[in-house]
């Protein structure tokens, strides 16, 4: 079996290998996040949407589909615990202290060729943070995590806050 990394090309991304657990930095200029503003990346598969705004709960969410990091022997919640424990969410160059993870409860059950049950994974799946403390004016996002097999994906997209 071999493994394809699915990552959304990412601008102006650094990984931070030796920083255990420190999560990785993303520099921020302002003609940088205008540019991703004017002109977003492509969404990968695995992404639903990237918010532009935050919700009416003031939650700025990148909503993501578990079918698409599912692995075969992923089993209920291995995908959504998999995003829980290995996420950064960055803000303007900032780790978000505490992202949350939201989930549809459902269970949708993977079946090979012969109908036999080779796993299953949830539904949709956002990844969601607070945006109470930023200024109003343009921001940039990135949200990176692992799937069961290790595979790393990551996507970056501009927000705008208005008040």
């Amino acid at each position: 079996m071999h493994m394809i990394l699915k990552m959304a090309p990412l601008l102006f991304l650094t990984m931070c290998t030796s920083c255990a657990g420190r999560g990785f930095q993303t520099p921020v200029a302002t003609h940088d996040i205008v540019e991703l503003w004017n002109n977003p990346l492509p969404r990968p598969d695995f992404v639903r949407s990237a918010d532009k705004e935050p919700n009416e709960l003031g939650q700025l969410c990148l909503s993501i589909s578990e079918h698409e990091i599912w692995n075969p022997g992923d089993y209920g919640d291995d995908v959504g615990n998999a995003i829980l424990y290995s996420m950064r969410f960055v803000v303007d160059g900032n780790n978000v202290r505490e992202p949350f993870v939201t989930s549809l409860a459902i269970i949708i059950y993977v079946h090979d060729e012969d109908k036999n049950v080779v796993g299953s994974h949830g539904g949709g799946s956002s990844i969601c943070s607070e945006t109470d403390d930023l200024s109003e004016g343009l921001h940039l996002a990135s949200v990176q995590f692992n799937s069961t097999a290790g595979v790393q994906y990551a996507y970056t997209w501009a927000f705008r806050i208005t008040r």
